[in-house]
């Protein structure tokens, strides 16, 4: 069979092709700030994870007292994609979230 050895690269390139715009497809758009604030503050880590996902990156300082979840470009506000959100968890729950921009933690102001 002519070309027999480039049918298998090929095959290999097509199925990775498939598999990326498969990902790119299943992936969530941004929600607002207020959504996902609503579905976070005050879960414990698994109520989160199911919630939204697992976070992009986790951080905790030396003395264990609260852990830091980011989520990069997960929210948007008026339009906007914020570059991260932050929650911070203290004794395993939610305690308060802010996105990047936000000068201060603490519960979104409703009013």
């Amino acid at each position: 069979m002519p070309n027999s050895k480039l049918i298998r690269p090929i095959l290999i390139v097509l199925l990775l092709a498939i598999t990326f715009l498969f990902y790119l497809w299943s992936r969530e758009g941004p929600m607002s700030r207020e959504q996902f604030h609503t579905l976070v503050i005050g879960k414990t880590a698994d109520e989160v994870i199911n919630a939204v996902r697992p976070p992009d990156s986790i951080w905790s300082p030396e003395d264990g007292s609260f852990e830091l979840w980011k989520y990069w470009q997960r929210t948007s506000n008026d339009g906007m994609l914020d570059p991260f959100y932050m929650i911070r968890f203290v004794n395993g729950k939610v305690e308060n979230a802010r996105a990047s921009g936000e000068a201060t933690w603490g519960v979104i102001d409703k009013g």
